[in-house]
């Protein structure tokens, strides 16, 4: 019963997570369109996480000691690293391109999670379906027109900041490896309140708001909307997620 439990929580927080994922890329692509400041677009998003949490969910909020609050503060930078280069992505690539991109990731997941306190488990199923996961991002790569390629290097430093992200949250809300001592609402928190910082330092250097448009169309408000409802859904269920599932798992 406990196993049928368990095996219900990842398949639900699993399938939240993909239509959050797949909704949020898809918003960002549409509103980058609109609103041309990536900085202050992510800005607005965890601001907007940051409130729904303290106004709903300020009950749920425990970060247990200042120990584990900096030992998740290392998560922060790299968080925002993959928003920031992920949008820049989305913004100068093709978005199949950036989805073709990920299929990196649990590769290089897979061979450090083989260092991790309880390392894992890896079985020839899933090493042959890298495979062709590789094997067909590849293939479409090599297909692309050069003009298409111009926001590769962001997708690699994209891919580069979502495994190191990944990889660190597995690490420290795992309860068979390291784990804070921090709920999943305080890490959504920690991680939207400190993360606005980089992204203002990046706003300031590039002087982006010289980009926000003065009169601000409809739809693009309706998506800057639907980019922080999903970005708010994509933070706690990625983090729901990578409590239960390996990163590798995660990724994949």
């Amino acid at each position: 019963m406990v196993r049928e439990a368990e095996s219900s929580q990842v398949i639900m927080s699993i399938t939240t997570w993909c239509i959050c994922s797949v909704g949020m890329m898809v918003f960002n692509k549409m509103a980058v369109q609109h609103f041309p400041a990536e900085s202050t677009l992510l800005m607005l998003q965890m601001a907007f996480s940051c409130v729904i949490l303290v106004v709903f969910a300020w009950k749920s909020l425990r970060f247990g000691s200042m120990q584990d609050v900096l030992r998740w503060l290392m998560v922060v930078p790299f968080f925002a690293g993959m928003l920031q280069t992920t949008m820049l992505a989305l913004e100068h690539a093709p978005l199949s391109l950036v989805i073709m991109m990920r299929c990196l990731e649990p590769v290089i997941s897979l061979a450090a999670e083989r260092h991790f306190p309880t390392p894992a488990q890896a079985n020839w199923q899933l090493v042959g379906s890298l495979f062709i996961m590789l094997s067909g991002a590849g293939l479409y790569v090599s297909r692309v027109p050069h003009h298409d390629l111009s926001g590769f290097g962001w997708a690699i430093l994209s891919t580069i900041f979502a495994v190191t992200t990944r990889l660190l949250q597995r690490l420290l809300l795992a309860a068979d490896q390291c784990p804070v001592n921090i709920s999943m609402s305080g890490v959504m928190l920690l991680n939207n309140f400190f993360g606005i910082f980089p992204m203002l330092i990046c706003a300031l250097i590039t002087e982006e708001w010289k980009e926000i448009p003065v009169e601000w169309s409809v739809p693009g408000v309706c998506w800057i909307l639907a980019t922080c409802v999903a970005g708010a859904g994509i933070s706690y269920t990625s983090i729901w997620c990578q409590s239960l599932i390996s990163a590798t798992s995660f990724l994949v």
